[in-house]
């Protein structure tokens, strides 16, 4: 991977992980939600430190990224061969941001999950991270909404989601992402 351009936020600040299905790609298709390849790549060329995690196999979930152009934008993919749970998986991805260098843990607090599952935001508060729900598969506003745990945000496009990355630069540093609008 290539380091953060001076000047731009350093990759070690802050921590993406993406699900597959639902949040990046159009359920049962391998067509990308508008917008969703884009938000990738600038995240990536931002510095930010991104993984996936999915319930198809990583070699699947390479080939599809491959084919859009934005798989080397990922600092791991990790699919259910790795672990059959989204905790198991979840934790393997975040163990990829770790510096092979400092070998330092990543505070859960710098991690932010953007998945389409309501289902998904108790395991992931649980371990002490954000997640950012998307109305993009298969659930609603009131689905994220109805449950004991409560998501960090939830947004009705994948897009939108920069906005709460962009915030939590801001506050750290005088970067902020770029406000270009990919067509739907």
């Amino acid at each position: 991977m290539t380091e953060a351009k001076p000047g731009r936020i350093r990759r070690n600040n802050i921590f993406v992980i993406f699900d597959m299905s639902g949040t990046l790609f159009e359920i049962g298709s391998g067509s990308p939600l508008p917008g969703a390849m884009e938000l990738v790549r600038e995240m990536h060329d931002s510095g930010i430190r991104i993984a996936v995690s999915t319930s198809m196999s990583a070699h699947e979930a390479s080939a599809l990224l491959s084919g859009k152009g934005v798989a080397d934008c990922f600092d791991a993919i990790v699919g259910e061969h790795h672990h059959p749970t989204v905790e198991g998986r979840l934790k393997i991805a975040l163990a990829s941001f770790t510096s092979r260098k400092t070998n330092l843990p990543i505070p859960n607090r710098e991690v932010f999950v953007i998945d389409d599952r309501a289902s998904r935001v108790e395991p992931v508060v649980k371990m002490g991270f954000k997640f950012i729900g998307v109305c993009t598969g298969e659930s609603t506003r009131s689905d994220f909404e109805r449950g004991p745990y409560k998501p960090f945000a939830v947004f009705d496009d994948l897009w939108n989601t920069s906005k709460v990355i962009d915030t939590v630069l801001s506050t750290r540093t005088h970067y902020s992402l770029k406000k270009t609008r990919v067509p739907a």
